[in-house]
């Protein structure tokens, strides 16, 4: 009964402490207004020529494999992709291309 009762006057003097400490000093600096300040807009420079726009990628170019195999036959679409890539990439030899590959666990090893 003894911890009952000092838990009790500690809960009483926390509420009677933390009640006074928001109405003295955190509710005041609530209501304070405040004073937004503005930063100015920075002036947009305007190019004197317009830029082009950037010449587009080519699509994504999908190259399929004979089954079982590590070479692929020659259609006009694959020749017609890998041309227009090689042009792009002669462009633009700043771009970088992703190659990716995938396969499965049928077939022999190779």
């Amino acid at each position: 009964m003894k911890i009952i009762v000092t838990g009790l006057i500690a809960f009483i003097i926390w509420s009677l402490f933390s009640t006074w400490l928001f109405v003295t000093r955190i509710k005041p600096a609530m209501e304070e207004p405040v004073t937004l300040q503005t930063a100015p807009e920075p002036a947009v420079e305007v190019p004197a020529t317009p830029v082009s726009p950037v010449e587009q990628a080519p699509k994504d170019l999908t190259i399929l494999f004979e089954f079982d195999r590590t070479s692929c036959t020659p259609d006009q679409q694959t020749e017609t992709g890998v041309a227009e890539f090689k042009t792009w990439i002669d462009k633009h030899p700043e771009a970088v291309i992703q190659v990716t590959g995938h396969t499965d666990f049928v077939g022999t090893q190779q």
